[in-house]
């Protein structure tokens, strides 16, 4: 076979080099980054049999020590290697080499550490041989003017940011909220990305998993560093930004997830995650690669689909974007039939089985699958507490019940707008009858999760019928707009600012509800979550303060206060946007930068709901 010899050009203008047998290519430029410190990676795939383990470093001179060079090894037969930097007193170039004798592929990655200051635009007009960086920049300014236009038209935050700053004397001043919301934006459309490949799927204990044909993805990520994939939870709240920002991008992506070919047309699953591909797979835990043909997620891209439904209604019917509401609506029906089918309540499998009188619908009826102890990753609250007792079947989820009854509503309000016949199938007065017989719990004065265990029972440490505990769950009736009760609306309201609010945003779990765990991540039993302050404030905001009144009204005033302070002083401090906050300190905690549903901070400045 003929020798490959592939030379890895490292500086700021990587350009394209060739990958033809025996063409050995020079970096196209000397590095400009002389008063920069960052970090080269580069990454291979060349079998370690046939190639050395270890890139050869070339065209530098050591003596003067300009590089400090550090060769680590990878795992999943990826060899990494890693270069660092060091300012230097004059421009310096380096470049590694290595022969195989079959083909590879390989990455160049450059990161900059820290900042200099002194490197302005005028350092780099004199010098001839990088004017192609001064043409890149005008070129970036320009588009970069562009977005902030755009940006300013779409989300108007200047009268909004102004309005708060002059109300309360607490928050970060306006230029850094500002640059709070476009980074957040930019990243959310940043993070969209097209995949495609194979995929893994759980075929039962001790049987192989099934490798399914190649699926296509158009979909964000919650973080690019740290879920470089699709995921069914986060994509919903992701297109609530991308949607304002390109209506029709957005709509794209969500028919991709619902009506593409990432759907099992015979059952209407949906895999929760996204893992197409050889690459995906090598960022993903083995046990996590294959997915659960009954595990699924809570179906927030509705919120988006609802959303330009609701638009379409307000137009005339020339205006109206039928062609996306005609393959949403059977594509929503197509989901809830699934979640009706592999999610019921009152049964292990989903067949006839003898139920109390007062659950005599078996449609409203909701488990999620995926219980693993203390874990059930379906719901997508991870940690959350559900007590229960056996057998499990008995347990109902609240969450699951509303999510469902948000589903229903949406098929209708699509149909409604695109004419078609509505076939949804259960009134809307009945999900308000049976959230009230199943899931109320009138001790408490709020509606819960359902443990499967009697009032009464004898069994030391029974939670009773209803979850004692009180958090995220309990408002989902409220975050979906699904409750129109405006007494029981107002109670549990009450609630979630008395003892879910600390400062910093509806924490996830109170803390009396803290003290009865035992098993726990400290993930979603506690920390705040951006997406779920950003359906309180939705709900308020566009029904609640309507039907309840002031109670409602001091919630949401206080909460968008206490969530723009808190994030934007994070922002301030770190730079970044972070997947959760403390619920003690108001510190960012998690993966960062997390611009994903903590994006939503950008319609909380702006009261886009």
């Amino acid at each position: 076979q003929e020798v490959h010899s592939k030379v890895a050009p490292v500086g700021l203008e990587a350009g394209a080099f060739g990958t033809q047998p025996g063409v050995r290519i020079r970096g196209p430029l000397e590095s400009p980054m002389t008063g920069h410190r960052f970090t080269a990676t580069v990454l291979d795939d060349a079998p370690s049999a046939t190639a050395p383990a270890q890139w050869e470093a070339i065209g530098w001179d050591p003596q003067r020590d300009q590089w400090k060079m550090d060769l680590r090894t990878g795992g999943r037969r990826l060899q990494q290697h890693r270069l660092y930097h060091q300012p230097a007193p004059r421009l310096g170039s380096i470049a590694l080499r290595k022969r195989v004798s079959e083909g590879f592929s390989f990455s160049v990655a450059l990161r900059e550490i820290d900042a200099n200051p002194y490197m302005a635009d005028a350092a780099f007009a004199e010098n001839p041989a990088i004017g192609d960086y001064c043409a890149f920049r005008r070129v970036a300014d320009a588009r970069e003017q562009r977005f902030e236009r755009r940006f300013d038209t779409l989300f108007g935050l200047r009268d909004k940011i102004v309005s708060l700053v002059d109300r309360y004397n607490d928050l970060p001043t306006p230029a850094v909220l500002t640059a709070l919301a476009r980074s957040s934006l930019s990243g959310v459309l940043g993070g969209v990305g097209f995949w495609h490949g194979d995929y893994r799927v759980h075929k039962g204990k001790g049987v192989p998993d099934k490798v399914m044909p190649p699926a296509t993805l158009f979909s964000g990520v919650p973080s690019r560093a740290k879920f470089p994939r699709g995921f069914l939870w986060d994509e919903g709240f992701h297109q609530l930004l991308v949607g304002r920002w390109d209506a029709e991008f957005s709509k794209d992506v969500i028919l991709h997830w619902i009506d593409g070919n990432v759907v099992d047309r015979e059952t209407g699953w949906i895999p929760r995650e996204q893992i197409l591909g050889a690459e995906p797979r090598t960022r993903v835990p083995d046990e996590f690669v294959a997915q659960h043909p009954t595990h699924t997620n809570p179906p927030s891209m509705l919120l988006a689909v609802e959303t330009f439904a609701r638009e379409a209604a307000e137009l005339n019917d020339e205006a109206a974007d039928d062609y996306f509401l005609r393959r949403a609506q059977p594509a929503v029906e197509r989901w809830l039939r699934y979640l009706r089918q592999s999610q019921c309540g009152g049964s292990s499998d989903c067949a006839a089985r003898p139920l109390p009188q007062e659950w005599a619908n078996r449609s409203v009826l909701f488990r999620w699958r995926s219980r693993n102890r203390y874990h059930l990753l379906a719901s997508g609250l991870d940690d959350y507490p559900r007590p229960h007792c056996r057998p499990a079947w008995k347990e109902l989820h609240l969450d699951l019940f509303c999510w469902a009854a948000m589903m229903d509503k949406t098929v209708r309000r699509i149909a409604a707008a695109s004419g078609a016949p509505d076939e949804s199938g259960t009134a809307a007065a009945t999900w308000q009858e049976y959230l009230k017989s199943i899931h109320y719990d009138a001790q408490r004065k709020r509606f819960s999760d359902v443990t499967g265990c009697a009032d009464g029972e004898a069994k030391k440490g029974s939670p009773g019928r209803h979850s004692p505990f009180f958090g995220y769950v309990n408002l989902f009736p409220v975050l979906t707009q699904v409750l129109d009760d405006p007494a029981l609306a107002e109670e549990l309201i009450r609630q979630a600012r008395t003892e879910l609010s600390g400062g910093y945003g509806l924490q996830s779990l109170s803390n009396a509800s803290r003290r009865l765990l035992k098993e726990h991540d400290d993930y979603w039993t506690g920390p705040i979550w951006l997406n779920l302050n950003y359906l309180m404030l939705r709900a308020l905001r566009t029904k609640y303060i309507g039907t309840v009144g002031a109670e409602a009204t001091r919630l949401y005033d206080e909460l968008r206060h206490d969530l723009v302070r808190n994030v934007g002083r994070e922002f301030q401090r770190t730079g970044k946007i972070w997947e959760n906050y403390d619920l003690s300190t108001g510190r960012g905690r998690g993966t960062a930068p997390f611009t994903g549903w903590s994006a939503l901070i950008v319609a909380v400045l702006a009261e886009q709901y």
